[in-house]
């Protein structure tokens, strides 16, 4: 894998879009590296006021980092491992992968650090995936754990969701004040909006970055939901007081993610007994994961069914893309949206 010269320095967002950009827009070949440098960047920040936020951390705040150090955690795991089973990181990895959550003296500033941990993995990360899967992952996680706009994005996502939640019981006066109070919070500019919308499109392009999306978005509702008990909070640039903050995390839930598990399989079986349906068991070639999947094939003369049935009949490996629901490392509603024949790199 060759290093590309030339460190690009990667101070804020933009920045790290536009390195994504370039392998996207497919300036840069899969195989290369683009050599960058962290300057101040990334770190999530979280300003909490009260009178339990002065130079401390509170059990309930301590939680919601947990969690959200667990969700780091599944998405390394399954960079480098391909599974989101956490058991499978070593000691080393997990220490170099742990969090450092800085509270600033006599204030209720918190700061999270993502910096060493980035570097860390892909010095370590370089002879297993391709350049353009270290790079996705990383900056990936820099901008979907620690981002401004994805934290606007998700307190924009559970402002609408609460808003139509309301409007469903716009017979209730008291759901009606609550529905004005969440529809008069702004959370992104016009300007903000194109440029998530162009770094979501460029995420959800590769199956480690929209993994990476997808737990960045879990984490994201236990961290907030951890502040409740702060008289404001302020993140992302966002301040907010304790009714706002409630009133947005309201019914917000972990639920399964939805993953994408592509990788190099063996096909175990095949059951197409049932009209309509073609279901196969298969098990992944690197971490020896068994699950079973339907086959959703819109090709003109069933060709990934084809290749799937020639792959179970030679025993042969054959690559699949795989969309599935992911919660705890468990898996259900696997489909697979393409096949293509395994050849040997």
């Amino acid at each position: 894998m060759e290093l590309l010269e030339e460190p690009i320095l990667i101070q804020n967002e933009d920045d790290a879009i536009d390195v994504l950009k370039s392998y996207y827009d497919g300036e840069v070949a899969d195989d290369k590296v683009v050599d960058f440098e962290f300057d101040g960047w990334p770190s999530l920040e979280v300003r909490l006021t009260g009178d339990n936020y002065k130079g401390t951390i509170t059990p309930t705040v301590m939680v919601g980092f947990i969690e959200l150090q667990k969700e780091v955690y599944r998405t390394f795991a399954y960079a480098k491992y391909g599974t989101f089973n956490t058991n499978k990181l070593t000691h080393k990895e997990r220490d170099e992968l742990e969090l450092r959550v800085y509270v600033k003296d006599g204030s209720s500033i918190l700061n999270v650090d993502f910096q060493a941990l980035l570097e860390s993995f892909m010095t370590n990360s370089l002879s297993k995936l391709t350049g353009k899967q270290v790079v996705f992952t990383v900056l990936s996680i820099g901008l979907m754990f620690a981002g401004t706009s994805a934290y606007k994005s998700f307190l924009d996502d559970r402002k609408n969701q609460r808003s139509h939640e309301l409007e469903l019981r716009k017979e209730d006066n008291n759901a009606k004040e609550k529905k004005a109070l969440v529809d008069g919070m702004t959370f992104m500019s016009k300007e903000e909006s194109k440029r998530l919308e162009l770094m979501n499109k460029i995420i959800n392009s590769t199956a480690h970055s929209s993994n990476v999306k997808a737990h960045a978005e879990s984490a994201q509702i236990s961290l907030v939901k951890s502040f409740k008990k702060a008289d404001t909070i302020e993140i992302a640039g966002i301040t907010l007081d304790t009714e706002e903050v409630k009133e947005l995390i309201k019914n917000a839930k972990k639920e399964f993610n939805q993953v994408r598990l592509d990788g190099t399989y063996r096909i175990l079986t095949v059951d197409s007994s049932v009209p309509d349906i073609f279901k196969v068991k298969i098990i992944n070639t690197i971490n020896e994961r068994r699950f079973t999947a339907l086959v959703r094939d819109e090709t003109l003369q069933s060709e990934y069914k084809t290749i799937i049935k020639n792959a179970e009949w030679s025993k042969k490996r054959v690559d699949l893309a795989i969309t599935a629901k992911e919660f705890n490392d468990e898996i259900k509603e696997a489909v697979i949206i393409k096949a293509i024949e395994y050849v040997s790199k």
